[in-house]
């Protein structure tokens, strides 16, 4: 309906942790294999049941993964995400910024983040050796954390970044009376800040490592924005 040629599944666990916020629209698509948007937790096993029954080769699909709200073992949850849904990825997504999983963001941090990727990228080779990975980050970060990130993604390689998710920020030009609920906040008020983003991260990696441009992009101008910053 929307002329997409490609769609990406998120934030997928490998076990419904029990969020209440979600939200979903779910339709077929000419170019793409499905439609499917801003659910926050989704179950593997549906996930996986989903990817069965959607016919192959009708146009990029990503799968974004992420771990569980109480889970002790994050890499795990990663792993097994690449395990189960990797081989009908055509690209995976590290997620480790959405603002709704409490203690996601502190994987964005040096060491979380370097053992966080060798890992999850060796499994990427063990079970979908086809798809990139990509890592994606918050707009929060400060210049420090973003110099961590920098190092880490040039000294494992990976394949890209998407810049940026959400922000717990909320900006004083809000005007809606729903402005201090608790999550992210994506759209037009955070365009700006996802762009100096990845001016930044552009910089940081002097440009060796692609960036997929993304947050408050609403025409053409906003996409020619983000690429003139940096995005690939």
């Amino acid at each position: 309906e929307f002329g997409g040629r490609g769609a990406e599944l998120a934030v997928v666990t490998d076990d419904d942790d029990g969020s209440e916020e979600s939200k979903n629209d779910d339709s077929d698509d000419e170019g793409g294999r499905s439609v499917i948007t801003n659910k926050l937790l989704w179950a593997l096993g549906w996930a996986w049941h989903r990817l069965m029954i959607i016919p192959p080769n009708q146009g990029i699909l990503g799968v974004n993964l992420g771990k569980n709200k109480t889970s002790d073992d994050e890499i795990g949850d990663y792993t097994t995400g690449i395990r189960k849904l990797g081989p009908y990825a055509d690209y995976l997504v590290i997620n480790v910024s959405s603002p709704n999983t409490p203690g996601l963001r502190s994987l964005q941090q040096r060491e979380p983040l370097y053992n966080l990727l060798t890992s999850t990228m060796k499994a990427r080779d063990d079970y979908a050796p086809h798809a990139p990975v990509y890592v994606k980050i918050a707009p929060d970060l400060s210049l420090s954390e973003m110099e961590d990130v920098a190092a880490v993604v040039m000294e494992t390689g990976i394949d890209g970044m998407i810049v940026s998710n959400t922000t717990n920020a909320r900006p004083e030009s809000l005007v809606s009376p729903n402005k201090r609920e608790v999550g992210g906040l994506s759209g037009a008020p955070i365009k700006n800040r996802s762009t100096e983003c990845i001016r930044t991260m552009y910089k940081l990696t002097n440009g060796a490592i692609p960036i997929i441009g993304v947050g408050g992009v609403g025409s053409g101008r906003d996409a020619y924005d983000k690429l003139k910053a940096g995005a690939s």
